[in-house]
């Protein structure tokens, strides 16, 4: 059974598959783009309700408070499928949180092309900072850039992020709960 991971735009996207290629690999991991918070709700909600496989839902809190958004997503997708078929993963605030969410991984990523200031800013405004060192290092802001930039850097220390190890503990416990449940 297919793991389908949705979230918000292209960019995401972009991130979620270099980071996560190995499991992409298996071809038992999908990765969906909805273009939008809401549509990526709609988009989970109906990969439960139609072909009953297994959904994580990626969407930024985008600043809101966090158990708020967790709860808006959980209820919505409670709706439409048992709770072992899906998660909810958030990216706070932003999915560009991956970047700087360890000291260690500023170093081996961006060597000294991020100011102290900007590792402080990061925490609140990921989105701008990583679009800022991206330019800095002539990468544009966009899946093109930001998948040459991992290309060259190499996505190990990203995969130490809060989002994606929690990504990665909810496909491992969605694809044990579908062979369970099949």
């Amino acid at each position: 059974m297919i793991c389908h991971i949705v979230t918000e735009g292209d960019l995401d996207v972009a991130i979620l598959r270099a980071i996560l290629k190995p499991e992409l690999d298996n071809k038992q991991t999908r990765i969906w783009s909805a273009g939008a918070r809401s549509a990526a709700d709609s988009l989970a909600r109906s990969i439960l309700a139609v072909r009953n496989e297994p959904v994580i839902l990626v969407v930024d809190t985008d600043n809101q408070p966090v158990r708020e958004v967790e709860n808006h997503f959980e209820h919505s997708l409670g709706a439409a499928g048992p709770r072992e078929m899906w998660r909810v993963c958030l990216a706070v605030p932003t999915i560009e949180a991956v970047f700087f969410d360890n000291p260690a991984t500023f170093v081996e990523l961006f060597d000294d092309s991020i100011s102290e200031s900007d590792k402080v800013l990061a925490r609140f405004q990921p989105k701008e900072v990583l679009e800022k060192v991206l330019a800095q290092l002539n990468f544009k802001y966009n899946p093109e850039g930001v998948t040459a930039f991992l290309a060259k850097k190499g996505v190990s220390p990203l995969r130490q992020s809060r989002l994606v190890e929690a990504i990665l503990k909810s496909v491992t416990e969605l694809a044990t709960t579908a062979v369970i449940s099949v």
